[in-house]
């Protein structure tokens, strides 16, 4: 557990400082913190109140930091590992898509909303036979790591 969350506290602050470093905010500077222990799902969460609290606090900034937390096990024959379900790939596809549908409007950009927008109106409201398009999420996002078992991940 000790390295666990040595490991986690290294993803993080390295994190959290490329992020100021690049960003040039100060640490003082930042209003509204969540950390999120929970994954998908407390991400949005937090990304939403924290949308609602610059409302309220204008010249503020927010910082939200969202993982997902994993303890290894023991089985009876003595292996430690962890143990997934066969149905996490299915699980986290759906969460990925709510995440995505919720967070789009809050934080892509108008061009990109837009983009989205005309092409869905297109093939829904006119039949058009065009392609879906799919918004720049890397135009919001400095980061992503999306589960292990999906083979994909970006850290920029």
């Amino acid at each position: 557990m000790a390295e666990a969350r040595k490991e986690a506290e290294a993803v993080m602050f390295g994190a959290v400082d490329e992020l100021l470093e690049k960003t040039r905010v100060k640490p003082k500077d930042i209003g509204i913190l969540f950390l999120g222990g929970m994954g998908c799902s407390a991400g949005v969460i937090s990304i939403d109140l924290a949308k609602d609290l610059l409302q309220v606090h204008p010249n503020s900034y927010a910082l939200v930091i969202s993982m997902e937390n994993i303890e290894l096990g023991e089985d009876s024959t003595g292996n430690v590992g962890v143990s997934l379900s066969k149905d996490l790939i299915a699980i986290s596809g759906d969460a990925l898509k709510t995440n995505i549908t919720t967070l789009g409007p809050l934080v892509l950009p108008k061009s990109e909303q837009l983009l989205f927008l005309a092409t869905l109106v297109a093939r829904k409201l006119f039949k058009m036979k065009v392609k879906s398009y799919i918004p720049g999420f890397k135009l919001a996002f400095n980061h992503f790591c999306i589960h292990a078992e999906e083979e994909l991940y970006w850290m920029d």
